[in-house]
């Protein structure tokens, strides 16, 4: 499933780290790139997120499936030691849902551990990527890229969407409401270089998930 992100509040931050990042992989050449990561962090990570929703069987039986999540880390974006997200679900008027006229309360939670950024390392005499454990952002060969491929970037079988959600959806539904509902996750991500960066992503709530 495909996040759409909000508008970024400041434009110029936003040019000045794809300026930076476009800039340094060059000024990195050869020497690493631990003491180069740009700074501020605006649109440094993004999170796909996959069955964020639930399903219902003829039986009227709610399933709800675990969510898999990969942190997408732009060039030159520091590891991450550990990301955080605040979950509220919205109606069809982008407005906090309520179940029997209650506000649902927001989920939260550590989605993952020690991701790694936005850098790859190559062999001496290739473009062979290393094992991950053995690249790091001193390295010699590192480089800036955008990098969503480390393995420890991806969880599986995360348990986001409370049951709660699925409940309200279908009441929606049964009332006559079917126009699209979201899930908005704000997230923190408090990286390896003691520094930390928050921003929202949009994501639809979906029956059955996708």
């Amino acid at each position: 499933m495909n996040a759409s992100t909000q508008p970024h509040k400041n434009p110029k931050q936003h040019s000045l780290w794809l300026l930076t990042a476009l800039a340094l992989p060059l000024a990195g050449c050869g020497v690493g790139v631990n003491s180069l990561a740009p700074t501020p962090y605006t649109d440094a990570y993004r999170v796909s997120l996959t069955n964020l929703g639930y399903e219902q069987d003829t039986s009227g039986t709610i399933t709800i499936p675990a969510v898999t999540a990969n942190l997408v880390a732009t060039a030159g974006a520091p590891d991450v030691r550990e990301l955080d997200y605040t979950a509220v679900l919205l109606n069809s008027a982008k407005q906090p849902a309520a179940l029997n006229n209650s506000p649902i309360v927001p989920a939260s939670g550590t989605l993952m551990v020690g991701a790694k950024g936005g850098y790859r390392c190559l062999d001496d005499t290739s473009t062979t990527e290393l094992v991950e454990s053995k690249c790091i952002p001193t390295r010699a060969d590192a480089i800036f890229v955008n990098n969503g491929a480390w393995n420890v970037n991806t969880v599986v079988n995360r348990a986001i969407t409370p049951g709660e959600w699925a409940v309200a959806h279908l009441a929606a539904a049964t009332g006559g409401e079917t126009a699209q509902w979201y899930a908005e996750l704000t997230y923190t991500a408090y990286m390896t270089n003691g520094s930390s960066t928050t921003w929202k992503q949009l994501y639809q709530f979906t029956n059955p998930a996708k």
